[in-house]
Formats: structure tokens, sequence, C-alpha cells
């Protein structure tokens, strides 16, 4: 399911979910209700109260419907389009991060070369030398 989609079904959801919990509520809790609504400035009762859903309630539920998606869905329908490939925005994202290192390090007093860091942070890598030579080491 697109972004689009899945927040489309939860706002659905979340209206419908207001809309029937106050015609779940009993005779009294909707009489109170709708005395609340009363006092409030015309048009600004929204779904709780029983009215019409106004600007402000289509708004919550955008804003709600929005944090409900997930980055993974975010990821899985920007690769699905083709869009940008995750290698693309990884080496931004690691651009940035190690510009930011190496001022952070640098506000410290601390000179390092960013080859040295650059070789630091991939010595984990499956394609690193030092990776290769350590899995030769442990198979001999």
């Amino acid at each position: 399911m697109g972004i689009i989609a899945a927040m489309k079904k939860r706002y659905e959801y979340l209206y419908l979910k207001d809309v029937l919990g106050f015609y779940e509520l009993d005779d009294d809790s909707k009489a109170h209700k709708k005395e609340q609504a009363a006092r409030l400035a015309r048009g600004s009762a929204g779904v709780v109260y029983g009215k019409p859903a106004h600007l402000l309630d289509a708004a919550q539920y955008v804003q709600r419907a929005w944090e409900s998606v997930s980055a993974l869905s975010i990821r899985n329908a920007f690769k699905k389009a083709e869009i940008m490939t995750l290698e693309d925005s990884g080496n931004e994202d690691e651009e940035d991060f190690m510009g930011e290192i190496i001022d952070n390090f640098a506000s410290l007093d601390i000179q390092i070369e960013r080859s040295k860091l650059e070789e630091f942070l991939h010595i984990d890598d499956e394609s690193s030398e030092e990776y290769s030579k350590a899995v030769l080491e442990d198979v001999e």
C-alpha cells in the first residue's frame, strides 16, 4: 500500500472512530457533550461533540494519520517508485555524518584525517581489507 493510501485509510479510521465514539456514549454523556458544544464558539465544535467535522478536525486527522506512517513505509514507497536508491541517501547522510564528526573533533582541538576516520568507521564492513584479512585468519 502506498503512502497516500495508508494515510487515507488511517484518516478514515480516525474519523469514524470519533463519530462512532460519540454515538456509543450513553444519553447523559451525549447531553453533556452537546452542552459543552453549545458553549464553544460557533462552528468550533467538531466530531467529538457529535457535529460535522471542521477544518481543525481534518488537520488533526491528517497529522495523526501522517504520524502513523512508518519510516519503512516511506522508504519502501520511494524504492518502489525508483525516485532514489537507498545507497544514494546513505552517501549523503554519511558525508554529513563524517563532516559533523570532523567538526566535533576540531572543536576539541583534535586533528584527525578524513581517511583515517573513514577507515575506522568502515573497518567492520564486509568489503573492507581488514575484514577480509580477519576472515582469512579465522579460516586458517
